[in-house]
């Protein structure tokens, strides 16, 4: 990343609402999960509500200068409140948008090590085990993930609620070539009366619960003879789902 000169002239150029906006957006994601490594009780009370229109577009030009590797001219509070009325407006739209950018638990490199696996005869359930460790692990290196969990509890609002459905349907739709896969190497069928979407949305719900127990208990990230916590609980899982086919 380039070093900004602070001798530089800033660029006076006219930014467009789009990339005023994705900036605010992105700047206001950072200052959220920076509050997340405070110890303040107030803070983590108040989640959104301590970041201020003018510190967000301040690190917005911050990070647009060390994007350009230049310094640029700073995003006015007029461009800001054309775009949104007020601060709690921005704080609203900047919870749907943790919420839909939130990076999802099923990234390629699962769906590949799912085809490596299944290619080295693998079972079934010892597959699912490893790719619950994988998608964990993932997680764990993303605070954008921890982040939208705070907003969890507000899914009875309208906007948030809908976000977050469909967050896990696009978790679904990536998820399901994996299941598949993985449910025809062992020549397994999800067990009637459940359909896959049930096998996955009890798959996601164990990553998230285990996701939230682990800020209280570290522990929880622990392993017998070889195997995860969670990696037993989703073999476990898998196979309450399963069958095998006649």
């Amino acid at each position: 990343m380039s070093r900004v000169s602070k001798e530089r002239p800033a660029r006076a150029r006219r930014r467009s609402a789009q990339t005023t906006r994705a900036l605010m957006l992105r700047a206001g994601t950072d200052l959220a999960i920076e509050a997340l490594h405070e110890a303040d009780e107030d803070a983590a009370a108040r989640a959104l509500s301590h970041i201020r229109l003018t510190e967000v577009a301040r690190k917005a030009t911050e990070l647009e200068s060390s994007d350009d590797g230049a310094p640029v001219a700073p995003i006015t509070t007029g461009a800001i409140y054309q775009l949104w009325p007020s601060q709690a407006a921005y704080q609203a739209d900047l919870m749907v948008h943790v919420l839909s950018e939130a990076p999802l638990p099923v990234p390629a490199r699962l769906h590949s090590r799912a085809l490596e696996l299944i290619a080295a005869g693998t079972p079934a359930e010892q597959i699912m085990g490893e790719l619950a460790d994988l998608a964990f692990s993932r997680a764990r290196a993303t605070p954008e993930y921890d982040l939208a969990l705070l907003f969890v509890p507000y899914s009875t609002l309208p906007r948030v609620g809908e976000t977050l459905r469909e967050t896990y349907r696009e978790q679904d739709r990536a998820a399901r070539p994996i299941y598949q896969a993985v449910l025809t190497s062992g020549r397994l069928r999800v067990r009637a009366p459940w359909k896959l979407d049930d096998l996955m949305a009890a798959m996601s719900a164990l990553h998230d619960g285990f996701r939230v127990r682990l800020h209280s208990d570290p522990t929880i990230v622990r392993n017998r003879k070889g195997q995860s916590l969670l990696a037993e609980a989703s073999i476990a899982l898998f196979r309450s789902f399963t069958e095998p086919i006649d």
